[in-house]
C-alpha cells in the first residue's frame, strides 16, 4: 500500500494489516519520507537563519537607507515565520525515526516461518502521543529535583506462523526524566530509557503437547543479550507469554529475536516429550 505522507505527518502513527512484503516495504518508504522531511526542515531552518543575518545587517549596517530598513524589517519577520515552520513541521512523527528501522528489523525476523499472503497486523507510533505518565515524584539527590516516570507502547506486532502458532508482540518505553537546578542555579534535566519486550505465544496443542509439564529449568532456554533480562515467563495449556527488559537500544532487535528463540526451545522440547510419551503409551498396549 501506498503511504498516506499527510496522515502520517498529522498522526505520527502507522497502522496496518498486510502481508509481510507490503509491510516492509512501507516501513521502508516511511523512512524514506522521514528523510525528505528532515531535510525539508533542515533547508527552511538555514533559509531562518540566512534572513535572520540579513535583517540585522539591513538594520544595522545599512540604516541610512530607509528602504533596506523596511527590507531588514520584513527579512526579520520571513526568518521568524520560517523558523518556527521548521521547528513546527512534521514535528510529530520524527520525534523517533529511529523506531522505523527497529520495526521493519523485527519484522524481517518474521520472513522465514510466515506465509507470504498471511496478514501482519502492526501499529507503530512515532511520536509521543502514546506516552502516559505512571509517577511523578521529588527526587531529593538534587536541589529541586523532579522525576517523572512514563509508559509509551510505541510497537504492536501480531502474526500468525506456518506451524498455527500466534505471536502478539509489543514493545514499550520506559522513561525516566529528571529535572533539577545546579550549583550555578541552572536548570538541568536529564532522561533515561529502558525498553520492555513482551510476547504472547497461542500455539496449538495437538503439536507441542504440554509446555507447562516442562522442569522448572525449560525456562532457561529463553536467552538474551547481556543488555537485557529475562522478566518473566508465564506457560499455560495453549499460551506461552515472555517479558524481558533491554537497557541498551542497540540489543532491541537481538532481544526480540532470541525471545522467539527461545519460545521455539520451549515448545519444542515439550513436542518431542510428548512425542515420546505417546510411542511410550502405544509401546505398552
Amino acid at each position: 500500500m501506498s503511504i498516506d505522507a499527510s496522515q502520517l505527518k498529522t498522526s505520527g502513527v502507522y497502522a496496518s494489516q498486510t502481508p509481510l512484503g507490503t509491510l516492509l516495504s512501507d516501513l521502508a518508504e516511511i523512512e524514506q519520507i522521514c528523510r525528505k522531511w528532515r531535510g525539508y526542515r533542515k533547508t527552511v531552518g538555514w533559509t531562518g537563519a540566512l534572513l535572520l543575518l540579513a535583517g540585522l545587517a539591513f538594520l544595522i549596517v545599512l540604516n541610512d537607507f530607509p528602504a533596506l530598513v523596511v527590507a531588514g524589517i520584513a527579512c526579520l519577520v520571513a526568518a521568524v515565520v520560517c523558523i518556527i515552520a521548521a521547528f513546527r513541521f512534521a514535528r510529530n512523527p520524527l520525534r523517533h525515526t529511529d523506531r522505523c528501522a527497529t520495526a521493519r528489523a523485527i519484522a524481517e525476523t518474521l520472513r522465514d516461518d510466515t506465509h507470504p499472503k498471511s496478514p501482519v497486523t502492526v501499529r507503530m507510533s512515532l511520536g509521543d502521543q502514546a506516552r502516559t505518565l505512571l509517577k511523578q515524584q521529588e527526587w531529593s539527590a538534587r536541589r529541586k529535583g523532579q522525576q517523572k516516570f512514563f509508559a509509551d507502547e510505541w510497537l504492536t506486532i501480531e502474526n500468525a506462523f506456518l506451524d498455527g502458532s500466534v505471536m502478539t508482540e509489543s514493545v514499550t518505553d520506559l522513561v525516566r526524566q529528571r529535572s533539577y537546578v545546579n550549583a550555578r542555579g541552572k536548570s538541568k534535566s536529564k532522561t533515561r530509557t529502558h525498553h520492555v519486550v513482551a510476547m504472547r505465544f497461542k500455539y496449538p496443542e495437538d503439536l507441542y503437547g504440554d509446555p507447562g509439564r516442562l522442569p522448572e529449568g525449560a525456562r532457561q532456554l529463553v536467552k538474551t543479550p547481556s543488555t537485557a533480562a529475562v522478566r518473566g515467563v508465564e506457560i499455560r495449556p495453549g499460551q506461552l507469554k515472555l517479558k524481558a527488559t533491554v537497557s541498551s537500544s542497540k540489543d532491541l532487535i537481538a532481544t526480540s529475536k532470541m525471545l522467539q528463540l527461545g519460545v521455539y526451545r520451549i515448545l519444542n522440547l515439550s513436542r518431542k516429550i510428548a512425542a515420546h510419551s505417546r510411542a511410550a503409551e502405544g509401546g505398552s498396549r
